[in-house]
């Protein structure tokens, strides 16, 4: 919960390679192409594996913060059980993976909040769960989670994982997706960044407040039945070293393998926004460097042999082409003289067109400034012709830009509260009638696997994310040229 109300926002704005993978031949219209391609990514070494960034500046360490908000006391008072997200985050966090983590706690003691109302979690706080035990330390006035960006807690570049129930009302949306696009954007260009959320279905007993109200002064709590509410654990990474931490954890709590019998909770839905947008929890916490010349940019290569006229043998002529290169920014064409049949590499040749695919985990689009190239999805064509061989070589500005896959609007919008409430009218049943007359019964089926203004959460957490892969990704020239092997 985030409950304050008129909230201020300036308090918190603060070589070749192998061949060959495949091999086709067409035939139509007059035209023979020859295509082959390699089966390795261009980076790293012909390697598919992700790459790796740069170390760039010293760790400040990985942050653990846990909303101690009132409206998160439930998930402490539940019947303890495999299924709590919240009790194994914090045995997670208190395990210190790479020594240099913390575990901290939200405890607001007024409704807006203050950075110094994040503190260091009390050493015992995994030891107190179940039905019969208070609140404490979850008894804050308020959940202000945009707080967690501030500099005493998120200096760069340190990297937070952030749980808590999520429910904001639009003030605490705002401040929270505008801080974390500002922390996104005060981290070092050449780290990696990672950001993303997984919302769990997990036990709930306890005392609900509605988004607005200060837990420290209103009494009026619903004490709710067991049921299933939805809790978040977020992320928000810089370095290789805590994506891979973080993956550990998420791993550890079967977000990659769903449905197992080790999965600690069912996960309602999860979304990585940085550095690409994604559902796909396969694609989630691998690392990325940023994407700064041509050899990290694409993850294929290939090449085109065309023809006009079938009176040279196109094999003849592709075997004395190979792959090109990536060197940096350049992109090289190597081939012999004279090919195979004695008679020079064009000769009766259109074009030698060299294919390169984008890495589609970067999360980038390619459109290249001028028509020397083409873009057909995510595969960059470029001709090497004959005038090309002793004349200067030819420069392309490509244009980079973020794309993602769509949000699964459905999925969110079934998980979304339209009224916080508790006074609000309980869904009916199949038959049309209530399904319970026990208001506080009729309550948690209403909140059951549901979190207030959700869907409009993720879609603002998408946008902001997707405003600092634009601002990160650097548009690139690219010199393309050829190189002869003696004969």
């Amino acid at each position: 919960m985030t409950a304050f109300r008129n909230a201020r926002l300036a308090q918190c704005a603060t070589l070749v390679p192998a061949l060959v993978a495949r091999a086709r031949r067409i035939v139509g219209g007059g035209l023979v192409a020859l295509a082959l391609f390699d089966a390795a990514a261009a980076q790293g070494g012909g390697t598919t594996d992700a790459p790796s960034s740069s170390k760039g500046p010293a760790r400040n360490g990985l942050q653990f913060v846990f909303d101690a908000s009132g409206s998160m006391c439930g998930f402490k008072k539940a019947p303890v059980s495999d299924g709590s997200i919240l009790l194994k985050m914090i045995e997670f966090a208190g395990k210190n993976y790479d020594g240099n983590s913390k575990s901290m706690v939200l405890d607001q003691r007024s409704l807006l909040g203050v950075p110094a109302d994040i503190r260091d979690a009390p050493p015992d706080l995994q030891q107190k769960f179940g039905t019969s035990e208070p609140c404490k330390p979850f008894t804050g006035a308020g959940s202000n989670v945009s707080l967690v960006f501030s500099d005493d807690v998120a200096a760069p570049p340190r990297s937070i994982v952030l749980v808590s129930d999520m429910q904001l009302g639009e003030t605490g949306e705002r401040l929270f997706v505008d801080q974390f696009r500002a922390w996104a954007l005060e981290q070092d260009p050449k780290m990696a960044l990672n950001a993303g959320i997984v919302t769990f279905g997990t036990p709930f007993a306890g005392p609900y407040y509605a988004v607005d109200t200060d837990a420290k002064k209103d009494k009026s709590a619903t004490i709710l039945p067991p049921f299933r509410r939805p809790l978040s654990v977020l992320w928000f990474l810089a370095g290789d070293q805590d994506i891979a931490t973080v993956r550990t954890v998420l791993d550890r709590l079967g977000v990659f393998a769903p449905g197992s019998a080790g999965a600690a909770a069912p996960v309602l839905y999860g979304l990585q926004v940085l550095p690409t947008q994604t559902e796909d929890r396969t694609r989630w916490l691998q690392s990325y460097p940023p994407v700064s010349n041509a050899e990290a940019l694409f993850s294929k290569r290939g090449f085109a042999v065309r023809m006009s006229a079938l009176q040279r043998d196109i094999r003849t002529v592709t075997d004395c082409v190979a792959m090109p290169s990536l060197h940096g920014n350049e992109i090289v064409m190597t081939a012999r003289r004279k090919c195979g049949d004695d008679q020079p590499l064009f000769f009766e040749i259109d074009a030698v067109e060299a294919t390169l695919q984008v890495d589609h985990r970067l999360g980038l689009a390619v459109k290249p400034a001028g028509d020397a190239v083409t873009v057909k999805i995510d595969t960059l064509t470029i001709p090497f012709r004959r005038p090309m061989i002793d004349g200067k070589p030819l420069s392309v500005h490509l244009q980079l830009s973020s794309v993602g896959d769509p949000l699964s609007d459905a999925k969110l919008n079934a998980m979304t509260l339209r009224d916080d409430s508790c006074d609000a009218k309980p869904p009916p049943s199949a038959d049309g009638k209530p399904a319970t007359k026990d208001p506080k019964q009729a309550c948690a089926a209403m909140l059951d696997g549901k979190v207030y203004r959700y869907s409009t959460l993720i879609q603002q957490f998408a946008q902001r994310a997707h405003d600092v892969s634009e601002k990160r990704a650097n548009d690139i020239a690219i010199d393309l040229k050829y190189r002869f092997l003696s004969q």
